[in-house]
């Protein structure tokens, strides 16, 4: 079993935030510092875990009655925007602002400016995070749809919760339900079908996610391919929630000067909401008797690429 779990963790866990095994975590970093530096650090992972989890949720809108099971994996692939790798951030020593990394920023500490000028002391920290340097973030996680029943499709994403090296655990919960349109009008030449789901996902003891997702889905078949695309609506928020500590200016300085810094215990808590709205999707799937294999591009404010494999019938 202890063999088992690094690979389904490097199938189905965020392969994308996991740095070397010397970094340290993130947990460690955000806790080092206050929440101006926390928010603008964190932004892109939540327009990237917002979008990834909304996505491969279908690759057909045919919900027919009858048996139809299938087992697999979805896995997604986001890439990363230039302006997502830095933002400027206000040194608390001096108010100079500086460019720095985000998460998925550049490996490089950038030192924060004017630290160490108090009396000669030593500040903590003297240098901002350094980033994950990604240039991409993929994601995968197994997927398993059971059908139909009254046209009605019901789909479930499931992992445990995995350790993710300097990350923290990763647990992950999805539900969604998918409903014909086409049984209600027989004579349309395509298959309709409408689409709501629901996620869930923590990572270490300081960041959970939701995510939910509702559109309509179109496919045509051909044989063994079908052509499908979809409109849907989405939302998704990343929740953080900790204590941050680290060492700042004494704003009483004036009143007592032989203490020029203080150390600070700030509890920190703040919302990221994913940048997607309305999202636009056109894929295609494969069956080969038992094998299923479907791969789609959706078209939004934070671009997904998705490929589902797996077995069904």
């Amino acid at each position: 079993m202890k063999r088992i779990y690094p690979l389904l963790l490097a199938l189905c866990a965020v392969v994308a935030l996991v740095a070397t095994s010397h970094a340290q975590s993130l947990e460690d970093r955000l806790r080092e510092f206050g929440l101006n530096y926390a928010t603008g650090y964190t932004k892109p992972i939540g327009d990237a875990f917002g979008a990834s989890l909304n996505s491969g949720w279908y690759s057909t809108a045919n919900v027919s009655d009858g048996v139809d099971i299938f087992i697999g994996v979805k896995a997604m692939l986001l890439p990363i925007p230039d302006d997502a790798r830095t933002f400027t951030m206000k040194s608390i020593w001096d108010g100079k602002a500086q460019v720095i990394p985000t998460v998925v920023g550049d490996k490089i500490e950038v030192p924060i400016s004017n630290t160490g000028i108090f009396n000669g002391r030593t500040v903590s920290p003297e240098t901002y995070a350094q980033g994950f340097d990604l240039k991409t973030a993929p994601m995968a996680v197994p997927h398993i749809s059971i059908g139909n029943f009254f046209g009605t499709r019901l789909m479930i994403r499931w992992l445990p919760r995995v350790p993710v090296q300097n990350m923290g655990d990763f647990g992950f919960f999805g539900i969604g339900v998918q409903h014909s349109i086409s049984r209600y009008v027989p004579a349309l030449p395509v298959d309709l079908s409408a689409m709501v789901a629901y996620q869930s996902m923590t990572l270490g003891d300081i960041v959970t996610t939701k995510a939910f997702t509702i559109g309509a889905q179109v496919s045509k078949s051909f044989s063994i391919l079908t052509l499908y695309g979809g409109l849907g609506y989405e939302s998704s928020t990343m929740s953080f929630s900790y204590t941050a500590n680290y060492t700042a200016p004494n704003p009483n300085i004036a009143a007592d000067p032989t203490h020029p810094t203080i150390t600070v215990s700030e509890p920190i808590s703040f919302d990221l909401t994913g940048k997607n709205n309305v999202r636009l999707t056109v894929g295609f799937a494969v069956n080969l008797l038992i094998l299923k294999i479907n791969a789609d591009y959706s078209l939004a404010a934070q671009p997904v690429a998705t490929v589902g494999v797996g077995i069904g019938i």
